[in-house]
């Protein structure tokens, strides 16, 4: 389970646990820009490393 308080940082998360950059995702990169979270949140419990699930990008 993930959760936050900012929108952001729980993508952000996420996008590194299926094996992405958050920098590359150019929404959120842009929600940043808007105040709505961290691409680098503190991460509490678990690392992401040990959930790591690696997704192919769509081509």
């Amino acid at each position: 389970m993930i959760v936050g308080r900012q929108p952001v940082s729980v993508d952000a998360i996420m996008t590194r646990i299926m094996g992405f950059e958050p920098e590359q995702v150019g929404h959120l990169m842009k929600s940043v820009d808007c105040e709505l979270g961290s691409l680098n949140p503190e991460v509490l419990g678990g690392s992401i490393e040990s959930v790591m699930v690696k997704f192919n990008a769509a081509e």
